[in-house]
């Protein structure tokens, strides 16, 4: 815990207020209180010009006037929590609206001022808001520590995702051998963590190697561990993963890479839960619940003579599959969104800036050959490359490092030349999807197919 002070009730750094009042003077006055406190100020004249703030600026307050060109009574209200539910809305109201701004808290405002608006007022309310962001905030990250959770515990909330983490919530319980099967970057590593601290297991060791990037002989010495001379440079005696793993998880991802003289050996330490070191005699039990991961089709492997099968069927009395990130292509504006925040927040940038419609098409309609891995490698390209406040679709093609037409140095692209590149990534980025590739690019399909004649006169 850290011992420096809590800012002050007044000091509003890092918050962002959207002041919704129809008078210039007011939101001009507001705005000046405001930001000498350190805070993000934005006006908007109605209730129109609010809405569209409400993406662009993501405002942590809402100071909303009861009387406004285009709305009138609560319908303010009600329609701005449609747009963001959960905003926090403080309302402003002139003394003869008080009953109608009594009725707004009791619909859940956080407060009303009467107009004019005092300083002291304007700042106690606000300083509240902000301290509770604060706190939350703070309170969210003590959780993340405490639970050990990673950032890259991001999943997303499509159907398919809320089945697959139902299941494990199952298999974390049943405490038997499980496969984890899936592309590689689909988050089964990080799965393998959420069930071991779903299980009965969690306060014991969670323990993870990866058998691709080991050798035959430092994998035994790994898993198993060694005594002083068993082999050249064993100065000492060193326990395995098993022992480390005693009580807890031990975790082998990409264990289809495992040699098969080793797969003898973990197959008598899971079934008999006994081993030895490598160079030792002394018989040692251990217990450990074993998940494996692989990206390859472990039956297949077996029939090509390359795993054993008594070990396969032993491993696999459960199994998971990861789906691909293209087959649930609408949670990736939500874990793009998670990980710039993670980014931007770490960077000392305020977290929370949004992708534009357009983006949000084009990321979703993006195959990710990388999975979530990917999605989250462009977060952090775009956090430390874009100090955009909304990120556009401009940005995604750039930073996913798609091939662009080599340009010559000599002479800049002309106009026609920038646009058939442009036009021919979107396509690439959307998988020929010509539906999609339209609507990213904001034009009609026929208008589309007349562009791509005009990039290949040979296309259909």
């Amino acid at each position: 815990m850290s011992d420096s002070p809590s800012p002050s009730p007044s000091d509003l750094s890092g918050f962002r207020v959207l002041i919704v009042d129809d008078e210039e003077s007011i939101r001009f006055g507001l705005s000046r209180l405001i930001a000498q406190r350190g805070a993000e100020a934005e006006g908007a004249e109605s209730l129109a010009a609010a809405l569209a703030a409400l993406e662009r600026f993501r405002p942590d307050a809402v100071l909303l006037d009861l009387k406004l060109p285009d709305t009138n009574g609560l319908d303010g209200l009600r329609r701005i929590w449609d747009a963001q539910p959960g905003a926090r809305i403080v309302m402003m109201t002139g003394f003869g609206t008080i009953e109608t701004a009594v009725e707004a808290v009791k619909m859940g405002a956080e407060n009303f001022f009467t107009k004019p608006v005092t300083p002291e007022h304007l700042f106690q309310v606000l300083g509240r808001l902000a301290e509770e962001k604060r706190l939350k905030n703070e309170n969210r990250a003590l959780k993340r520590e405490v639970e050990g959770l990673d950032a890259e515990l991001y999943w997303g909330d499509s159907p398919v995702i809320a089945a697959l983490l139902a299941e494990a919530k199952k298999v974390a319980r049943a405490d038997a051998m499980l496969i984890l099967a899936g592309e590689s970057g689909t988050g089964k590593g990080v799965l393998a963590r959420q069930i071991h601290q779903w299980s009965a297991r969690a306060k014991f060791p969670f323990v993870n190697v990866n058998c691709a990037g080991l050798s035959r002989d430092l994998l035994e010495s790994e898993l198993f561990g060694h005594e002083k001379g068993s082999f050249t440079g064993a100065a000492g005696a060193k326990p395995g993963l098993f022992e480390l793993a005693q009580r807890g998880t031990l975790f082998l991802d990409e264990v289809a890479e495992i040699d098969l003289s080793i797969q003898a050996r973990l197959l008598k330490a899971i079934e008999e839960k006994k081993f030895h070191r490598v160079g030792g005699i002394a018989e040692r039990s251990v217990d450990v619940r074993v998940i494996v991961a692989t990206n390859r089709d472990l039956k297949a492997e077996v029939a090509a003579g390359r795993f054993r099968q008594d070990l396969y069927f032993r491993l696999n009395v459960l199994e998971l599959v990861l789906p691909p990130l293209r087959d649930r292509a609408a949670d990736v504006p939500l874990l793009a969104r998670q990980f710039l925040a993670e980014f931007d927040v770490k960077a000392g940038r305020r977290e929370g800036r949004p992708f534009s419609p357009a983006a949000e098409r084009l990321l979703a309609v993006y195959s990710w050959p990388g999975n979530v891995r990917e999605v989250r490698n462009l977060a952090e390209r775009i956090s430390i490359l874009s100090s955009a406040q909304q990120i556009g679709a401009e940005e995604i093609t750039r930073l996913l490092a798609v091939p662009r037409e080599a340009a010559s140095p000599d002479r800049l692209p002309t106009l026609e030349e920038k646009e058939r590149a442009y036009v021919a990534e979107v396509l690439r980025l959307t998988g020929g999807n010509k539906s999609a590739a339209a609507e990213i690019l904001g034009i009609t399909r026929a208008t589309l197919y007349a562009k791509i004649r005009a990039i290949d006169p040979e296309a259909e």
